[in-house]
C-alpha cells in the first residue's frame, strides 16, 4: 500500500509559504524549504521537482488567483448583459468593483502578497496581474480598513472618469 504523502505535502507547503514570504520566489531555497518541513532535500524533490517548475508557488497562490479571475469574468459578463440592453442607465451607477476586489484580496492576503511582492523570477508572466492600482494596497501593507477606503476612492474615481470621458 503506497504511503500517504498528504502530511508531508502540507509541511512542505507551510515551509514554502514562509520561505517565499521571507525571501521571495527568486531567492527562495529548496534546501531551506526542506529543512523547514523536516525532510531531506531529496525527499522534497519527490514532491516538487524544483521551485522553477512553479508547482510549489502555484500551490500557494492558484486558488486565490483563480477565484479572482472567476470574479472578474462574472463582473465582465454582468457588464456585457447591461450593455446589451436598451436601458443603459445602470452603466454609470457608481461601481463597487474595486471594493469587492479589495475585499477578496484581503480575504486571501498572503497569496496576493506573494503574487504582488514576492513573484520576481517566476518564469511565467501569468501572475503579473494588470490591475496594479488595486494591488498598491498590498504592496504598501495597508490595513484592511485602509484598503477598503482606498478601493472606494478608486471606484468613485474610475466611474466618474469614464462617465466624463464618454460625455454622459
Amino acid at each position: 500500500m503506497p504511503k500517504d504523502k498528504t502530511e508531508n505535502h502540507e509541511k512542505i507547503i507551510s515551509s514554502a509559504q514562509k520561505e517565499f514570504m521571507t525571501y521571495g520566489f527568486k531567492d527562495a531555497s529548496m534546501r531551506r524549504i526542506a529543512t523547514g518541513s523536516g525532510m531531506r532535500v531529496s525527499g522534497l524533490y519527490k514532491h516538487f521537482p524544483s521551485k522553477e517548475d512553479m508547482f510549489m508557488f502555484a500551490a500557494l497562490v492558484d486558488p486565490a488567483y483563480q477565484g479572482l479571475v472567476e470574479m472578474y469574468h462574472q463582473s465582465a459578463d454582468d457588464m456585457h448583459r447591461i450593455l446589451n440592453t436598451s436601458d443603459l442607465s445602470h452603466v454609470w451607477e457608481t461601481s463597487n468593483e474595486a471594493s469587492w476586489i479589495m475585499k477578496y484580496v484581503y480575504e486571501n492576503f498572503d497569496a496576493f502578497k506573494l503574487i504582488v511582492c514576492k513573484a520576481e523570477g517566476i518564469p511565467s508572466p501569468d501572475y503579473h496581474i494588470y490591475i496594479d492600482a488595486i494591488f498598491q494596497a498590498v504592496r504598501h501593507d495597508l490595513t484592511r480598513d485602509e484598503a477598503l477606503h482606498y478601493a472606494s476612492t478608486l471606484d468613485e474615481f474610475f466611474t466618474l472618469s469614464w462617465k466624463n470621458f464618454f460625455g454622459y
